[in-house]
């Protein structure tokens, strides 16, 4: 006769050894189907004598299925105490015993880590408590531990506490702007500047690296190296398309190519392009420079001033260069050769500043009569944007953002007393500028004050931006941030001081004038 190990009994013969050695009353019992004539539905007592016979089987639901006329289980000859784990089977033929190790013995196969009987697996629904620091607790939902700190959610900075009376998670401080409540451990850490606007699990480079962000933006985790400008890594790493350069001073993007200029700071200038896939540098212009340029579908513009000194030319010009065939046109003249640094497009006319007198002026790009727009406003020579009907400026001497209407020459101002601003981006919102205090600045374009998104920059200049984001120089550094504001971060690319900026749909470009480089960065 074979001899089994006492298991957690499943089926009616089971439940009767057990209660008959124990002289118990179970009711109320259904763990599965009896079959057609086990007794009545659930709610009878099996009642059991100290011999181990069944007296009433109503009610009883096995772990397998019981058949006709169950009837009752002879006695069992068995002595059972709280560690005894071995019953001799004297069950008549054909009735099932159906048990379940309660402490599992590696000697007898089967599985062993199944939960007990009526012990469902638990499961995190983000609303309970799991008993330790740092959980998803949203404000008024049930928690299990008193005193257990979380956060209302994910990415939120709105921290929360179990209620040790209600059992509810309740409001437990707020997090300061630019920081998340970290679900880990509850407590208030600042978003990696990289992840801002993102969600977790969004790739994103840090460092000229590929990371991933991880739960609520407060990590991330790199995922490669970038050794190489390649595959997704191209946006982490700019691409040199021309090294050697002599100090450029201006860059302008277009479909096909980079266009750039460097200077007649000691060295013969000119205008050149090269590629944006790389190979040979061309020359565009060799016989003289250009202070600011900018490019449309079929041409860039440029102000250009002699390429050395002394020159032929003894003032500049506003041109335009095709790109198809490298023609290029004079449009209108400057009126003096060295200072001017602004320009700008509408759909129908190029504007730029010129120097001393402090004027912006504007030419239709096709050529025709120049005329003058705002000033004279000497000894202001701004950086200049144009949008919807506007052109706003960034003057450095008087320390003012100006709008003007360019149909009828309206002037007035949106923002004084600032530290020096020296270059703007201009949204469907606000217009955004660089203080040469090191300020990063915006204001709404309907007027209001101003707001000082960052500080701290070395000298920033040559703005740019595009629907999420601001791009400046900080003296060797591409910094970028969020139009929101928030915490500044480097693209990881040195650009040198007074390093021209570029951008596009889909690309960064700068011209480095310490490095004498010209790179291109992906977004």
């Amino acid at each position: 006769m074979r001899i089994y190990p006492v298991r957690w009994f499943f089926s009616l013969a089971a439940v009767g050894l057990l209660a008959g050695c124990y002289d118990l009353t179970l009711s109320d019992y259904t763990g599965g189907d009896a079959g057609e004539d086990a007794g009545t539905s659930s709610g009878s007592e099996l009642g059991l004598d100290q011999a181990g016979d069944v007296t009433d089987a109503g009610g009883i639901g096995a772990a397998s299925d019981v058949g006709q006329d169950a009837g009752t289980i002879p006695a069992v000859d068995a002595s059972l105490d709280q560690t005894s784990t071995d019953v001799a089977d004297h069950s008549a033929p054909d009735t099932p015993v159906v048990v379940i190790d309660v402490y599992p013995d590696a000697s007898v196969s089967g599985p062993t880590d199944a939960p007990p009987p009526d012990m469902p697996e638990m499961s995190f629904d983000g609303n309970s408590d799991s008993g330790s620091a740092g959980s998803v607790g949203r404000l008024d939902s049930p928690c299990d531990t008193p005193n257990v700190h979380g956060c209302d959610g994910p990415m939120s900075r709105q921290q929360t506490i179990c209620d040790g009376t209600s059992r509810t998670w309740r409001a437990n401080g707020t997090c300061l702007a630019g920081e998340y409540c970290d679900s880990s451990t509850g407590d208030c850490l600042a978003v990696v500047p990289e992840c801002a606007g993102n969600q977790p699990g969004d790739r994103v480079c840090v460092n000229g690296t590929l990371s991933e962000c991880g739960p609520d933006l407060l990590t991330t985790a790199m995922i490669d190296a970038c050794a190489t400008a390649t595959g997704e890594c191209a946006r982490c790493r700019p691409v040199t398309l021309a090294s050697g350069q002599s100090r450029p001073i201006s860059i302008a993007l277009t479909a096909g190519y980079v266009y750039w200029s460097n200077s007649n700071n000691g060295a013969p200038g000119g205008v050149f392009r090269v590629s944006r896939n790389g190979g040979d540098v061309e020359t565009v212009i060799s016989d003289e420079s250009a202070s600011a340029m900018v490019g449309d579908g079929s041409y860039v513009y440029g102000l250009g001033m002699p390429s050395q000194i002394p020159s032929t030319l003894t003032v500049g010009h506003v041109f335009r260069v095709a790109i198809s065939s490298g023609e290029m046109t004079v449009l209108a003249p400057l009126q003096e050769a060295m200072s001017h640094r602004g320009i700008a497009l509408s759909d129908t006319h190029v504007y730029w500043s010129d120097g001393q007198p402090g004027t912006i002026s504007r030419v239709p790009k096709e050529g025709g009569g120049a005329e003058t727009v705002w000033g004279p406003n000497s000894p202001d020579s701004p950086t200049i944007a144009y949008y919807a009907g506007v052109v706003y400026s960034a003057n450095d001497y008087s320390g003012t953002i100006m709008q003007t209407l360019v149909d009828g020459g309206v002037t007035s101002l949106l923002a004084g007393g600032q530290d020096r601003p020296y270059s703007l981006f201009v949204n469907s919102s606000y217009v955004y500028w660089t203080n040469g205090g090191g300020q990063i600045m915006r204001i709404q374009r309907s007027g209001g004050s101003p707001e000082t998104l960052a500080t701290g920059q070395a000298s920033p200049s040559g703005m740019v931006g595009d629907a999420s984001y601001v791009y400046w120089n900080s003296s060797g550094s591409i910094m970028k941030m969020r139009l929101v504001g928030g915490v500044p971060f480097s693209t990881g690319s040195a650009s040198g001081r007074n390093g021209a900026l570029a951008l596009d749909e889909t690309s960064l470009g700068w011209a480095s004038w310490d490095a004498g480089t010209i790179m291109l960065l992906q977004k």
